[in-house]
């Protein structure tokens, strides 16, 4: 949040020749990451102390989301309130179904991930990543990993070569079928597996 926050004041004086031409400011933001929660209540201070004025819309992490992201989000959002004239919240878990047994979607790599956070909607559960023990290679495994989400059930959605790996590590696999999406000139085919019973992510000794 520290890093966003400094980022935002450095670019004030790019900031301040946008707001002066501008009827108001408006601030679309997510909390809970480091950019959202850091960020948007510099740029909400800026309008008002230029007296411009400004409207926020924010939304708050899922309730399976991690306990830092909720703080980020508490902290950003108690700014909002002191320099932004409104403030419309957006609560992610409101507009979940209410059904505790849905499947989670369970996403392989990062453009699997993109794709149906773009395409899947309305999403009938979050969209959640499986990111065994090692480097995190985008924001996907910082923020959506599958061993953090307590649920029943997944649906799992991926390449045929990639699911192989991941099978072994639920107790329960139900094979539905394949998908396949459209990519330029050809078609991305997905292998579509129902989960059950997470066991964990493989370690060092399961390698062969």
């Amino acid at each position: 949040m520290q890093t966003a926050a400094k980022s935002a004041r450095a670019a004030a004086h790019a900031l301040s020749a946008v707001f002066r031409a501008a009827p108001l400011c408006c601030v679309i933001s997510t909390l809970g990451g480091n950019t959202g929660s850091g960020a948007s209540p510099v740029v909400a201070r800026l309008a008002r102390d230029m007296q411009l004025r400004c409207l926020t819309i924010a939304t708050t992490p899922f309730a399976w989301e991690s306990e830092q992201r909720h703080r980020n989000a508490r902290a950003a959002l108690s700014m909002l309130e002191q320099q932004a004239a409104q403030v419309d919240l957006i609560r992610l878990d409101d507009h979940m179904s209410g059904n505790e047994h849905e499947p989670f979607d369970a996403i392989l790599d990062r453009v699997t991930a993109a794709a149906m956070a773009y395409y899947a909607t309305p999403r009938p559960a979050p969209v959640v990543k499986w990111h065994p023990p090692g480097p995190v290679r985008d924001h996907f495994d910082l923020t959506r990993d599958l061993a953090r989400a307590d649920c029943p059930a997944w649906l799992l959605i991926g390449s045929p070569a990639q699911t192989v790996a991941i099978l072994p590590h639920f107790a329960h696999v139900q094979q539905l079928g394949e998908a396949r999406q459209p990519q330029g000139s050809q078609d991305r085919t997905h292998a579509l597996y129902r989960l059950q019973g997470f066991t964990g992510y493989p370690t060092r000794s399961d390698a062969p």
